[in-house]
């Protein structure tokens, strides 16, 4: 496989298994990804976990607010196969110590005096070189950039009410190694201008992560501006990506 592209699994290998999951990480990295992305929320006892929402309604068939719980109650919570939401240092000690890991602070529940606690949790267990933290809530970033962890400034369809211009704002002040862009930002602007802002960025020495990449078109459409593709398919992108020249 190219090692020019990295692929990670979406929450794991989430086409086929329940989403950040130890299982859903575990297959991903069977099936050959170089690492996984994953999502941390904090509970309401103060403990890290590994889950999407700030609800469990969509990852069981319980109801409930996840900054309302505690660990022990969403520890009880069924996810499918048997799987059960799993703690951040649990994740973190279950990682092999080569596997590249992007993980994602979610703005519901994390605030940057989070950001110490996590950062120790995290260097504890993985080495640099194999760790991005990115987030949507820009704020969240500059604590691990000044504790020399990559970063990785997550921009979707909130930031487009803020413009161009103050992004590019953002993107000085907080200097992110990598953009992660959602690959269906080609449906929201012509191509020929996003491909020109991407090879701007990389001008600058900026890295492109694309998520969620699962098609052919999609995959085509990034495989020559992508430094990361995160995918739900881990098996169907890699195939494409031993392919790429």
């Amino acid at each position: 496989m190219s090692r020019d592209i990295k692929v990670l699994g979406h929450r794991g290998y989430r086409a086929k298994y329940p989403e950040n999951t130890l299982l859903a990480f575990g297959k991903a990295f069977e099936a050959g990804a170089d690492g996984i992305e994953c999502d941390v929320q904090k509970c309401g006892d103060g403990s890290y976990i590994i889950i999407h929402d700030d609800k469990i309604d969509s990852v069981s068939n319980q109801s409930g607010k996840v900054a309302q719980m505690s660990l022990n109650d969403l520890k009880k919570v069924d996810i499918g196969d048997g799987q059960r939401i799993p703690e951040l240092e649990e994740f973190l000690k279950f990682l092999p110590s080569d596997k590249f890991i992007n993980i994602e602070l979610k703005e519901e529940t994390i605030t940057p005096a989070d950001c110490p606690a996590i950062c120790d949790m995290l260097l504890k267990y993985l080495d640099r070189k194999n760790l991005i933290v990115s987030s949507f809530e820009h704020a969240l970033l500059p604590y691990f950039k000044e504790r020399q962890v990559t970063i990785g400034m997550l921009l979707g369809e909130k930031h487009a009410g803020i413009g161009i211009t103050n992004i590019i704002k953002r993107i000085i002040k907080i200097k992110p190694e990598y953009l992660n862009l959602p690959v269906n930002i080609f449906d929201l602007a012509n191509k020929y201008i996003v491909y020109s802002i991407l090879w701007i960025l990389k001008i600058f020495n900026k890295k492109i992560a694309f998520w969620t990449v699962n098609t052919e078109k999609q995959f085509s459409l990034i495989a020559g501006v992508s430094d990361i593709i995160i995918t739900d398919d881990v098996s169907g992108i890699l195939k494409r990506v031993n392919t790429f020249r």
